[in-house]
């Protein structure tokens, strides 16, 4: 527990749950985007381009 101060809620049992309430940073350097892992099993790069933008644009409708 923090600061050394027993969990008081009876509920939570012997496990204690960190909830990280920050947004995740979504913004990729191009350096990474040019090693995917997609890549690294032999997809092309323009290939992968288009599945993202085909499986945006299906989220989006």
């Amino acid at each position: 527990m923090k600061d050394g101060k027993e969990n008081s809620n009876a509920t939570s049992g012997s496990f204690t749950t960190n909830l990280d309430h920050t947004k995740p940073c979504w913004y990729w350097d191009k350096k990474d985007l040019a090693h995917t892992p997609s890549q690294s099993d032999g997809l092309d790069p323009a290939t992968e381009a288009r599945y993202r933008r085909e499986g945006a644009r299906f989220i989006f409708d």
